[in-house]
């Protein structure tokens, strides 16, 4: 168990880990939002002009709003809630808004992120805003270093057994040895209870289940106290 001071120094490096990424995400969602305002606002023009507008612009207009109203609603990712409590969550439940943050990114907009997820895999015990950035730290990370090799794909897996969840983020091609924000990615994870081990291809998460979470302490979930291993894990 980590002393206070541990837990202290743990939390001021994801603090400081999250700033790192944090301005760019922020920068996009703001470019969105821009985009979603003018075009409503081009829009509503045509139809103070027009009292008839036709179908077109109607439904133009709600597809704006539509897609206005979803940037907004990923502005909720980016806060950090020191003392959040820690909840069951599903990795692969989180990776779609995620991603869909990292989509507005200058940097990574172009990168296709591709998602594998096995079905079943267990949820784990974490609080929801720092596992959140934990996964926005991977994606950018992974996303960078996909255009910096000249590649525009990322693939991310999630799969587990009764005791880790395992979340793999591989850039096409390999990474050269060099993944931007790799210690701060690293940090992270570690505040919400992960492991991180870098690659030639990206990152390797592994974080405890909800089961083995709440495992009185000292009893193992497997003879020795080794994973049991679900076949490729």
């Amino acid at each position: 168990m980590s002393t206070p001071a541990e837990a202290d120094h743990r939390s001021a490096a994801a603090c400081t880990a999250w700033l790192a990424v944090s301005d760019g995400l922020l920068a996009g969602i703001h470019h969105a939002l821009n985009n979603r305002m003018a075009s409503v606002s081009a829009l509503s023009q045509l139809l103070a002009l027009d009292g008839t507008p036709g179908a077109n612009v109607e439904h133009a207009l709600l597809d704006e709003l539509e897609r206005f109203g979803a940037a907004l609603r990923l502005l909720r990712l980016l806060p950090r809630h020191p003392g959040e409590e820690e909840i069951p969550l599903r990795v692969s439940e989180l990776l779609p808004d995620a991603l869909a943050l990292v989509g507005m990114h200058r940097e990574v907009r172009e990168t296709d992120f591709v998602v594998e997820a096995d079905s079943g895999v267990l949820p784990v015990l974490c609080a929801e805003s720092a596992l959140v950035h934990a996964l926005l730290a991977l994606l950018m990370s992974t996303g960078e270093a996909a255009g910096e090799r000249g590649g525009r794909r990322v693939t991310v897996r999630c799969r587990g057994d009764d005791r880790r969840v395992v979340l793999e983020a591989e850039v096409e091609g390999g990474t050269g040895g060099e993944l931007p924000h790799a210690a701060g990615v690293a940090a992270l994870f570690r505040e919400v209870g992960g492991e991180v081990r870098t690659t030639s291809t990206g990152y390797e998460v592994r974080l405890p289940t909800l089961l083995e979470a709440r495992r009185p302490e000292g009893q193992a979930g497997a003879p020795g106290g080794e994973c049991t291993r679900s076949p490729g894990l």
